[in-house]
């Protein structure tokens, strides 16, 4: 999935998002790394209780995310890198680039139900993240929150990544109420998710992972 356009790794995007794609670490072979979350530690998953791509009524936004896990055994994680979280949406007018933004994020607890903290931040260029975090937590980032296009029907999030230790990341999207109500922790009245892609590992090489709603003749359009 290495790739400077998203034409090239569209299709194994369109794999990791779909229900039931396997996580690509040591929890397939039934151990659990470090950090995930138990309660849909299996694989990717649409969102059960909304039907796809079709946002609460009233909600205008929406956001790209992901989240990442230390899968290590080290007792001093090593880095992780993010940047470049491009949000691409689908609707009457075709495909927009509606943000590429460089990552923001947390440091939560693996159920997410705490409120989160900074981590360690590494220096590092425009648009590019770098974290460490302890040992048994996870990382949550985001990236801009932008209005949802007329005729929404589908949503493509991309970012690349690369790590000096042990991780796996995953991409994924969220519906939101409005442009800037921010959720309160254990709070959904705010945001809801649209999809959580399959978790992948991250190499030593900078490499693009991705989640996505579209379906394939959109994305074939992209």
């Amino acid at each position: 999935m290495q790739f400077s356009r998203p034409q090239q790794c569209l299709a194994d995007v369109f794999a990791d998002s779909q229900d039931g794609a396997l996580h690509e670490h040591p929890d397939a072979q039934g151990l659990n790394p470090v950090g995930d979350p138990k309660s849909w530690r299996v694989g990717a998953r649409f969102n059960p209780y909304t039907p796809k791509n079709v946002p609460p009524t009233g909600w205008t936004h929406l956001l790209g995310w992901g989240q990442a896990f230390y899968i290590g055994r080290a007792a001093k994680p090593a880095p992780l890198f993010v940047r470049h979280l491009r949000l691409w949406v689908v609707g009457d007018a075709g495909w927009q680039l509606l943000a590429d933004s460089r990552p923001d994020g947390e440091v939560f607890e693996p159920t997410y139900t705490q409120a989160g903290v900074q981590g360690t931040r590494m220096k590092t260029p425009f648009n590019t993240l770098g974290i460490k975090w302890p040992l048994g937590l996870a990382f949550h980032f985001w990236g801009a929150r932008r209005p949802l296009p007329a005729g929404f029907r589908g949503a493509l999030v991309l970012c690349d990544a690369r790590s000096k230790g042990e991780h796996v990341i995953g991409m994924a999207a969220d519906f939101y109420k409005d442009g800037t109500t921010i959720p309160k922790q254990g709070d959904y009245s705010v945001n809801c998710d649209i999809g959580i892609g399959r978790l992948r590992r991250v190499g030593s090489e900078w490499r693009t992972f991705g989640w996505t709603s579209a379906s394939e003749a959109d994305l074939r359009a992209l």
